[in-house]
């Protein structure tokens, strides 16, 4: 995430002490923002699944958080998660880093549900399918112990929800 997404996504967390973390509210948001559903249409969703208040500040920090990430989408900058550094040897940081995605794309399937007409798309559907595996990392997979090859594996994961959402952006604004 970069940096004034992850501020509008804490201002948000804050403002309500809203139980949900940085990478569940980010997903959750991205998966409405690919999503067919009407600007009035997501705000309340947000504010109904987040447990937020429907004051006009909460409703100011959503749109700033929506045209951040828009900007994103439209940008192609959008990031799940930076690469950690190279000295980090902490087998903990790892499962952070997976549990982040896993969190992510549950959230954003969330978000993105009740897309009936483009999730009968097949290529749309395989990747709803991928994120779904993807939101299951911590239940179903194991660190194979060495940190090279789970970092280069995490990074493809974030890779492909970042090509695919942004895939999933295009087609919405193109159908």
């Amino acid at each position: 995430m970069n940096k004034s997404t992850l501020q509008a996504i804490n201002q948000i967390i804050d403002t309500d002490d809203c139980p949900f973390t940085q990478f569940e509210v980010h997903g959750f948001f991205i998966g409405l923002l690919v999503s067919s559903h009407s600007k009035e249409s997501r705000k309340e969703k947000i504010i109904k699944f987040l447990d937020l208040s429907s004051n006009i500040n909460t409703k100011k920090l959503i749109d700033e958080l929506s045209n951040t990430i828009s900007q994103e989408l439209i940008n192609q900058t959008l990031s799940v998660y930076s690469s950690m550094n190279d000295d980090s040897e902490k087998s903990s940081e790892l499962e952070s880093v997976a549990n982040s995605l896993s969190e992510w794309a549950y959230y954003f399937l969330i978000g993105y549900q009740d897309e009936s007409s483009l999730s009968d798309i097949p290529e749309i559907q395989e990747i709803l399918d991928i994120f779904d595996e993807i939101s299951q990392i911590n239940q179903k997979y194991k660190f194979d112990g060495t940190k090279s090859s789970s970092q280069e594996s995490l990074d493809e994961i974030n890779s492909f929800i970042v090509k695919s959402t942004l895939y999933l952006y295009e087609r919405r604004i193109n159908d």
